[in-house]
């Protein structure tokens, strides 16, 4: 009989450790092939802009997917191979030689690997596949994209199979080239006491640092900031590895410390459980903090998307029109009669229809952007700062139905509500405007802020700014202006039905493909910057949109918005980067789930002859379960509860550090971090009874 039948016949004797191995084997390619399948489908690709940050972030998670997968699933290989030492330990001292044994656990191990990689790309399909076309529901009619599956992602699929193989022949060599037996044979017997001795200042320390951690990585820079104008620079991040060192100290002391106390009894009858706890107490530790870890990164992932979209989807409701756009008055862009025209084709009817002069006229600031050398917040003031967008009193009435009172020499700052200051910038920095021949300048005074979401441009600070200034002071601030500097905004109205989608499809269309060579610039392109900045001006390129796909992210300052069309994107947007960040959430809480899950068992099988004594000397079941139960615990309510913890105080720095306060959309975010803090816990007991039946199982415990 050969070595591959033998292997065969053990196999179906142990067949728990081979599920368990194929289980994380076939998760780990399930999830990278349907990850890779719904990310590089046109779908996904056709909302992602070309290049820019958010490209960026979403392949960075990508990465990440990659490695948590491969991560997990080299982890259970290995616990695999650990409980094959005494398979390959008896072959070996039976006389069987090492290279025959090597080739023939080389040929078990990828029969495995190939038949999960073929059964986890087959499930990843079908999940990509059903995932897929969830996406084409959500995005409904805003984009004719469709969800397939590419060559590219196939291979991806295929490389993450490969890579994950030449892992796993690595762990196998390497685990073939002890030459000790009996240390071969032993493996699943090898205990990793703790060797340092242990006092209570471990706790204190614990707590210190990982307070200190999170205070020196997040809280102080920003106080820094805002309080001395001084940024402390990238090397901040550092003192996150004191929350790392921190968890860790916890973690030993929760393992190696424990008093008499004031109830010396109970310490009694927990000193077996004590000691054995200890004697594993370096492995413990480790998996501790991996899981702990794994819990922190899993949440964060999570909650990083709802984090940022509470309260955005209430901003679409805020717009006082439902179309509003504007375009240089020597273009020639959608009027009235074309909206008409277009509204006629798809059977909407335009309404509240109004329009408005702007004009853009050079004004002085402040520039924050940069640091000296000492790593100070400078503040630059410039007198030709940048180009602003300013209307009339009486222009703002006509677009609004708002009369306001506006003097000569003041001026109102057009921002959404929730608009607050920070350190880099202030509503009242611009106090002087010149006019077009850049002989006069008028001296302004700031008077507040007007609340208008539909003018708002991106942030509404610096060139993105708009104000509101009186009729005299519009008269006297246009002389001069060039043709393009008169800026024509349109709001209207529509009544929604079937055909509106469609509608605000075609007007997009229509709309860019008019754009004049003057629209054609990026999102945040000023021409007084580019003058200061030169030949290293980043935003000198041309805009970035698609007439024919609106669901692509763009970078152009004359964007258009169309809350009917905008709330569907930003939907399907949203969409993608939640499914992408909950993609390594899900990642990130199997492995803690595989990673608790198998230490539960290595407890159970590296304390067999301790538990196997007891049951000698007179233990019942009873107390062999509750010695268990203690063993096992220690891997999962410590873990839990710090992982859950610290995300939860990180979320809640966050949170206070954007604008100092709590406000209505922060405490909606800190309930929904809380929430998910009791999903993981009803996770983690999930495991835990689980580990618990089988870990008794093995031991022969009774319940």
């Amino acid at each position: 009989m050969t070595l591959n039948k033998l292997f065969g016949k053990l196999k179906s004797q142990n067949k728990s450790e081979y599920r368990q191995v194929q289980f994380c084997l076939v998760m780990a390619v399930l999830l990278i092939t349907s990850y890779v399948e719904i990310l590089f489908s046109p779908l996904v690709q056709n909302t992602l802009p070309e290049g820019g940050d958010s490209g960026k972030q979403i392949y960075l998670i990508f990465g990440i997917a990659v490695i948590g997968c491969a991560v997990f699933a080299v982890y259970a290989v290995g616990l695999f191979l650990r409980y094959k030492s005494r398979e390959v330990g008896v072959f070996l001292a039976l006389g069987t030689e090492k290279g025959k044994m090597a080739r023939a656990l080389m040929a078990e191990m990828s029969k495995i690997t190939c038949i999960c990689s073929v059964i986890g790309i087959l499930l990843g399909s079908v999940l990509g596949f059903g995932v897929g076309k969830c996406f084409e529901g959500i995005a409904g009619k805003a984009s004719d994209s469709h969800f397939a599956f590419t060559a590219v992602s196939i291979l991806s699929a295929l490389l993450f199979c490969l890579t994950l193989y030449l892992c796993i022949v690595v762990l196998s060599v390497r685990f073939m080239k002890r030459t000790d037996i009996m240390e071969i044979v032993n493996e699943q017997r090898k205990q990793e006491p703790l060797k340092k001795m242990v006092k209570n200042s471990y706790l204190w320390s614990g707590i210190l640092l990982s307070v200190a951690g999170l205070a020196g990585g997040y809280l102080i820079p920003a106080l820094s900031a805002i309080i001395f104008r001084h940024w402390l620079g990238a090397w901040t991040n550092l003192f996150y590895l004191l929350v790392v060192a921190g968890i860790y100290r916890i973690m030993v002391y929760s393992i190696a410390v424990h008093k008499r106390g004031s109830r010396p009894q109970k310490y009694y009858n927990n000193m077996i459980s004590y000691g054995m706890l200890k004697f594993q107490g370096a492995s413990i530790v480790r998996n501790m903090l991996v899981i702990a870890l794994l819990l922190i990164g899993g949440l964060f992932a999570a909650f990083y998307v709802p984090g940022n979209l509470v309260g955005k989807s209430e901003d679409f409701d805020n717009y006082e029109a439902d179309y509003s756009y504007r375009y240089p008055e020597n273009a020639d862009e959608v009027s009235k009669n074309d909206l008409e025209e277009i509204g006629g084709k798809y059977q909407i009817g335009i309404e509240n229809y109004r329009e408005a002069e702007f004009i853009q006229v050079v004004g002085n600031g402040v520039n924050r952007d940069d640091l000296d050398e000492n790593g100070n917040l400078m503040e630059l003031n410039f007198d030709e700062y940048a180009v602003y967008d300013c209307i009339s009193v009486s222009g703002y009435y006509n677009l609004t139905g708002k009369q306001l009172e506006v003097l000569n020499g003041q001026y109102l700052m057009i921002q959404r509500k929730d608009a607050y200051e920070n350190v880099y910038n202030r509503f009242d920095d611009m106090n002087k405007l010149y006019d077009g021949n850049n002989q006069s300048a008028l001296t302004m005074k700031y008077m507040g802020i007007e609340v208008c979401e539909s003018l708002v441009e991106e942030s509404g600070f610096d060139s993105n700014s708009r104000f509101i200034i009186s009729d005299e002071d519009y008269e006297i601030l246009k002389t001069g202006l060039s043709e393009n500097q008169f800026i024509k905004q349109v709001f209207f109205d529509t009544v929604e039905n079937e055909n509106t989608i469609l509608f605000a499809n075609e007007l997009y269309k229509e709309y860019c493909l008019r754009a004049s060579e003057d629209m054609k610039i990026m999102l945040y392109y000023d021409p007084c910057e580019e003058k200061r900045a030169g030949a290293d001006y980043g935003y000198a390129g041309g805009a970035v949109f698609d007439p024919y796909n609106t669901v692509r992210e763009t970078d152009w300052q004359y964007k258009p918005v169309f809350v009917y069309l905008d709330s569907g994107n930003f939907m399907m947007t949203y969409a993608v980067r939640f499914l992408l960040f909950i993609y390594v959430s899900i990642i990130c809480l199997a492995a803690v789930g595989v990673i608790s899950y198998t230490r539960s068992k290595s407890i159970a099988i590296r304390n067999r002859q301790v538990f196997a004594d007891l049951e000698k000397l007179g233990s019942n079941d009873m107390y062999l379960r509750r010695l268990l139960k203690k063993q096992i615990q220690k891997i999962f309510v410590l873990p839990t509860a710090v992982g859950c913890g610290i995300i939860t105080a990180f979320e809640a720095l966050i949170r206070w550090q954007n604008d100092g306060r709590f406000n209505a959309n922060d405490w909606k975010v800190m309930i929904i971090t809380v929430l998910g803090g009791l999903a993981v816990v009803i996770y983690q007991y999930a495991i835990y009874r689980l580990s618990m039946k089988a870990t008794t199982k093995m031991l022969d415990i009774k319940a």
